[in-house]
C-alpha cells in the first residue's frame, strides 16, 4: 500500500505542478500584455510630447515673425511722422518767411518784395 500512497501522492504533486506551472504561464502573459500596454503608452506620451514642442516651436516662429512685421511697420510709421514733422517745419518755415514778406511789402521804408 505504500507503493500506491506513494503513486498517488506522485500523481497529486504532478496535478499541483501542472496547475502552478499553467498558473505562471498566464501571469508571465499578464506580465507580457502589462509590458506591451506600457511600451504602447510611452510611446502614445512621446509622441504628444513631440506634437507640443512642434506646436510650441510654430507658435514661437510665428511670434517672432509678428513681432519683425510689428518692427517693421513701427519704422515705417516713425519715417512717415518724421517726414510729416519735415514737411511741417519746412511749411511754418515758409510761412515766416511769407509773413515776414508781407509785413516788408506793408512797411513804409521797404519796397514790397516780388
Amino acid at each position: 500500500m505504500s507503493n500506491e500512497a506513494s503513486n498517488e501522492n506522485v500523481r497529486q504533486l504532478t496535478t499541483e505542478l501542472q496547475h502552478t506551472q499553467s498558473e505562471l504561464q498566464n501571469a508571465m502573459k499578464e506580465i507580457d500584455a502589462m509590458h506591451a500596454h506600457e511600451r504602447e503608452m510611452e510611446g502614445r506620451q512621446q509622441e504628444h510630447m513631440e506634437a507640443m514642442l512642434a506646436r510650441e516651436r510654430e507658435m514661437e516662429m510665428r511670434q517672432q515673425k509678428q513681432e519683425e512685421a510689428m518692427e517693421v511697420r513701427e519704422r515705417e510709421m516713425l519715417s512717415q511722422i518724421q517726414q510729416m514733422k519735415d514737411m511741417l517745419s519746412m511749411f511754418i518755415s515758409s510761412d515766416s518767411v511769407g509773413d515776414h514778406r508781407s509785413r516788408a511789402g506793408t512797411s513804409r521804408s521797404q519796397p514790397p518784395l516780388p
